[in-house]
């Protein structure tokens, strides 16, 4: 039973360091784009700022850059199995002249996966909106 104890206690170690240092690892800077559709000639500049992360979710801000307008907007979310999370906007602090976005309709639902490897720390998945259109997301850690 001592034995028992040892190794519980050594996965219940293994997994609060082992999401703690995602966590550290996903806090900062991110910067990269999205391609609404797919299409190479709709990515759009994308930045987002993980502020807070607790055990159960996520926060900060993402802003957007197309045809020399930006679009800032508050994230939240929370962390999903498998090293994937879930990002959601959920209003903005300020909006593209164009009000297109403007609209609940068009907030973005990311639903992204957390790569480390030689190069750097990725964020790469996809997104969804009501009614705006889908398509995919990269990001890469900013250092």
């Amino acid at each position: 039973s001592l034995q028992i104890m040892k190794i519980a206690v050594c996965i219940i170690c293994f997994l609060m360091f082992g999401l703690g240092s995602n966590g550290q690892q996903l806090e900062g800077g991110w910067s990269g784009y999205y391609l609404a559709g797919n299409i190479s000639f709709l990515k759009t500049e994308l930045y987002v700022t993980i502020d807070k992360i607790t055990d159960t979710h996520i926060e900060g801000t993402c802003t957007t850059i197309v045809k020399n307008d930006t679009s800032v907007c508050f994230l939240k979310g929370r962390f999903l199995r498998n090293k994937k999370l879930f990002l959601e906007e959920t209003g903005f602090i300020r909006n593209y002249t164009d009000t297109v976005r403007s609209k609940n309709s068009c907030f973005q639902q990311f639903t992204l996966f957390y790569r480390g490897n030689k190069k750097g720390i990725t964020l790469h998945g996809d997104f969804t909106t009501k009614t705006c259109g889908d398509g995919t997301v990269f990001l890469t850690k900013r250092l």
